[in-house]
């Protein structure tokens, strides 16, 4: 019998097996609704960054609405800021991005419902904006809109945030500035 521990030790595994483990059960996934009680199981398939996984869990959904057929949480937009924070921006498959990016870009899009679940820190917003420097246009745009959208919010944003928040815009905006004068160099590697 497959057990819940056996599937987070294969989940912490290294090995060709417990990759190919991951590709199948993806797989079966395929079949499951995402909901409140195991988006986080998603989000630990996603993390690994397995290309054939992660095409599996896309298959049938859109990335950007990947995780927003139910009510969000402040725990689902920490785990998918974490996913996030947690890789580079040229190294995290584009859908996984996508799905992260179309969380924080529901629940902060309005003055409200973000900010009630989860305030963001300065550490967030810079590992928002480090994806305005992916080569896909589509990452760009919705990372943009994000930043723009807490930008014109006037709920939960501290005084540093909005700074850095204007910042950010600007030298996204500005081609005599580069992004990298406002985003640690270390997050942009």
């Amino acid at each position: 019998m497959f057990s819940a521990e056996m599937l987070d030790s294969m989940l912490r595994d290294n090995s060709q097996e417990a990759q190919s483990g991951i590709i199948a059960f993806a797989g079966y996934l395929t079949t499951v609704t995402i909901n409140q009680t195991n988006y986080s199981l998603f989000i630990k398939i996603l993390n690994r960054n397995i290309p054939e996984a992660t095409e599996k869990l896309f298959s049938n959904r859109q990335a950007l609405s990947f995780f927003c057929k139910f009510k969000a949480t402040g725990d689902l937009i920490q785990q998918t800021l974490s996913l996030l924070i947690h890789h580079q921006p040229h190294t995290l498959l584009p859908n996984t991005i996508l799905a992260c990016l179309g969380v924080l870009d529901s629940q902060y899009h309005s003055d409200r419902s973000g900010f009630q679940l989860y305030q963001l820190s300065v550490s967030d917003l810079y590992h928002i904006g480090k994806y305005l420097i992916h080569t896909d246009k589509n990452i760009q745009n919705i990372a943009l809109e994000i930043i723009e959208n807490l930008r014109d919010s006037s709920y939960g944003t501290d005084p540093e945030l909005s700074v850095i928040i204007k910042k950010i815009i600007d030298h996204y905006y500005d081609q005599t500035k580069k992004i990298e004068d406002v985003i640690p160099a270390n997050l942009l590697i």
